[in-house]
C-alpha cells in the first residue's frame, strides 16, 4: 500500500472513529423562510443534516441553495423559521441572545471571507482579543502551538496592514482556534486570496482537522477548496441534494452538473446517503489513489 493510500485509510479511521461520538451539529426538518404571504421565499425547506465530529465537511451549491443560510442556522446567527438545531449536544432554537452570545464565545469558531482584524491591534493582539473580551486566561502553550501551525512566529508584532491577504486569514483561523471551539465555521474564508494563499490556508484547515481534530464546517463554491474536506454536502433549492466522501475537484464539479441537470428536471441527485459514486464502490474506488490525485489537481488549480 503506497504511503498517500495509507495516509487516506488512517484518515478514514479516525473520521469513524470520531463519528461514533454522534454529530457535532446536526439539524431537524429545518426550516427558514424571509418574507410573508406571496412574496415567501424558502431560503431552507425543512433540512435534515448531521455534521460528524473531527472532520473538514464543505456546504456547496449555486447561488440561492441556501448554503449560508444553512451555516447561519447551525452557527446561531441566524433563527430558523421552524425546525432544531444542536450544537455541541445545545438545543440552539430556544436561547435567548445572551445564551447564544455565550455559546458562540465558548463553542463556536468563525472565519470569514473578510478577515475582520482590528487594523490598530497586532496580529497577537487580534488573535487572544475575544479571549481577552470574555475575561479568559490565555493558555500560553496553547497559543504558541496554534501560532506555530498557521506559521506566523515572526509576524506577531505586526499591524494587519503590514500583512499580506494570506497571513490576515491565517491571523482570523488562529483567533478562531485559540479558544478550543467544539466546532469552527468558515465562511467561503479563500474568497480573497490568490491561489497560493488559498492553498495555505486550506491545507491549514486540513491539518487542524487530522492534528487537532478540529471540526470545521466551511462554505465554498469552488471545487479545489472541496477537494480538501473529507465530505462536501450539496444543497439546491434550500434542500440536500447529495452528498461526497473524500472528493476531488473532478467528482465535485461532476456532482455540482448532476444537480443543475436534476433541477432543471425537477429531480435531485440523492438523499444525506450520497448517489452514485458517493459512497460504496466509489468510495473503495477512490482509495488508492485519491491524494495523488488531489495533489495534482490542487497543483494544477493553484497554476491556473
Amino acid at each position: 500500500m503506497s504511503l498517500a493510500a495509507t495516509a487516506l485509510q488512517n484518515s478514514q479511521q479516525q473520521a469513524s472513529a470520531q463519528r461514533a461520538n454522534g454529530p457535532i451539529t446536526a439539524t431537524n426538518n429545518l426550516v427558514k423562510q424571509y418574507g410573508t404571504g406571496s412574496t415567501t421565499v424558502n431560503a431552507l425547506a425543512g433540512v435534515d443534516v448531521e455534521i460528524n465530529r473531527g472532520e473538514l465537511t464543505v456546504i456547496m451549491g449555486p447561488s440561492g441553495s441556501g448554503k449560508s443560510t444553512l451555516m447561519h442556522c447551525l452557527a446561531g446567527l441566524d433563527t430558523p423559521t421552524s425546525g432544531s438545531v444542536e450544537v455541541a449536544g445545545t438545543e440552539i432554537a430556544g436561547l435567548n441572545q445572551r445564551q447564544l452570545t455565550k455559546l458562540r464565545r465558548t463553542e463556536i469558531g468563525f472565519v470569514f471571507q473578510a478577515f475582520n482584524l482590528i487594523p490598530t491591534l497586532t496580529a497577537a493582539e487580534n488573535i487572544t482579543l475575544p479571549l481577552e473580551l470574555a475575561g479568559e486566561s490565555i493558555d500560553s502553550k496553547w497559543f504558541d502551538k496554534v501560532v506555530a501551525a498557521v506559521g506566523l512566529e515572526d509576524r506577531l508584532q505586526h499591524r494587519p496592514g503590514e500583512l499580506s491577504g494570506g497571513q490576515q486569514q491565517r491571523v482570523a483561523c488562529a483567533r478562531a482556534l485559540l479558544a478550543r471551539p467544539a466546532v469552527v465555521f468558515a465562511d467561503e474564508p479563500t474568497g480573497n486570496l490568490d491561489s497560493q494563499a488559498a492553498t495555505d490556508v486550506l491545507q491549514f484547515l486540513r491539518d487542524c482537522v487530522e492534528e487537532f481534530a478540529q471540526s470545521i464546517v466551511m462554505v465554498t463554491h469552488d471545487p479545489l477548496a472541496a477537494s480538501y474536506a473529507h465530505r462536501v454536502i450539496f444543497l439546491a433549492d434550500g434542500q440536500i441534494a447529495g452528498e461526497l466522501l473524500y472528493p476531488t475537484v473532478e467528482t465535485v464539479l461532476a456532482t455540482l452538473v448532476q444537480i443543475s441537470e436534476g433541477a432543471g428536471d425537477g429531480e435531485g441527485t440523492g438523499n444525506s446517503e450520497g448517489s452514485g459514486e458517493s459512497r460504496g464502490t466509489g468510495e473503495s474506488k477512490r482509495a488508492g489513489n485519491i491524494r495523488e490525485t488531489d495533489a495534482s489537481e490542487r497543483a494544477a488549480g493553484a497554476s491556473a
